[in-house]
């Protein structure tokens, strides 16, 4: 049995002033800054339960399985920001003092954003191996399955309040400012709860998978097998019943097979050559109809419409151990990709 937990809390805040736009409201003595206050705690726990066990049941047939339970929460309080525009003297292009007989915010709004998340997975795994002796030469059998539920519940709501006086109302500290959530106008304050990133989704994995392995002749090894696997896929948000996208269902099973084969040059040189397809799932939030811009560089955007990706993959390897932890490895390798999906 291993067991493991995490905790981390993060504290952030943020001065950030920008003069990129301040040619607009300035004058050689004088420059207009964009300033930004950021603050944000972020606090995480993680969680991991395993248990395994081996079986040998017989000389030729060994059992072995694991159960896992996982789970892990994100809560991020309250990620506030707050804006307006500064005015300081300049000289020469450079900063000499603030100027005190200039007000120090003429437009202003604070943006407040609540965030958290869990996601839980329950997962089982099963192998029986069988190795019995046909033609004088040892043959495995092996057999196994998994499946994994996996739970995602995501709450976001986000707001934004602003002045109830005209944008370029000066004011010197930020006491004198109405700030209302709700005004009428162009100083309307906007509310987010209802989005597509707020939502509960749900992932179940069913597989299973058959091999073998033998030696073909004295250097010729060969693995062969094939695994199907069956997902379901499945997410509801905050958003109104009749809006588009508001839920969905997604499904699809994959046949996957593979073969390997290993020469043996020598007792130290050795040639390989794999095929293999595989898949790659979207997840939770690449699916659910999200939009994220937290992130400084880009806004994040969900697609309920993204497929899950399948693979063919082909690689060819040389091995050479010289001697001791010395090993000498080129390969090269091939994939290529398509995607299929049904949506309901």
């Amino acid at each position: 049995m291993f067991n493991l937990y995490l905790h981390q809390n993060e504290y952030e805040t943020r001065y950030t002033p920008d003069s990129a736009t301040a040619g607009l409201n300035s004058t050689p003595n004088q420059t207009s800054v964009s300033v930004e206050y950021r603050s944000r705690w972020t606090i995480q726990d993680i969680y991991n339960g395993t248990l395994h066990g081996d079986h040998q049941l017989s000389s030729k047939v060994k059992v072995d399985w694991t159960g896992v339970y996982s789970f892990a929460k994100q809560q991020i309080p309250d990620m506030a920001t707050y804006k307006f525009d500064d005015t300081v003297k300049t000289s020469g292009g450079k900063i000499t003092e603030k100027d005190s007989t200039v007000p120090i915010g003429t437009s202003n709004v604070t943006t407040h954003r609540w965030r958290h998340n869990t996601d839980q997975d329950w997962a089982g795994y099963g192998n029986i191996s069988y190795k019995p002796s046909l033609f004088n030469r040892e043959v495995e059998f092996q057999a196994g399955g998994l499946y994994r539920y996996k739970t995602r519940d995501n709450y976001d709501n986000q707001y934004e309040i602003q002045s109830s006086a005209p944008r370029h109302t000066p004011f010197h500290t930020i006491d004198e400012v109405p700030l209302y959530f709700q005004a009428t106008g162009q100083n309307q304050g906007i509310n987010t709860a209802e989005t597509g990133n707020t939502y509960i989704a749900h992932e179940k994995i069913g597989a299973g998978y058959i091999q073998t392995k033998f030696m073909l002749t004295r250097a010729l090894q060969v693995l062969g097998g094939v695994r199907v696997e069956n997902t379901q896929q499945d997410y509801t948000t905050a958003l109104p019943l009749t809006a588009n996208e508001a839920f969905g269902t997604i499904h699809y099973t994959d046949v996957l097979p593979s073969a390997h084969l290993k020469y043996a040059l020598t007792s130290k040189q050795a040639i390989r050559l794999s095929y293999f397809k595989s898949i790659s799932r979207p997840g939770f939030g690449d699916l659910a109809p999200t939009q994220d811009n937290s992130n400084e560089q880009f806004t994040y955007l969900g697609n309920p419409h993204l497929k899950h990706v399948r693979a063919d993959n082909l690689d060819l390897r040389y091995e050479l151990f010289p001697g001791l932890a010395d090993q000498i490895l080129v390969g090269a390798f091939i994939s290529t990709c398509r995607t299929r999906s049904n949506i309901m």
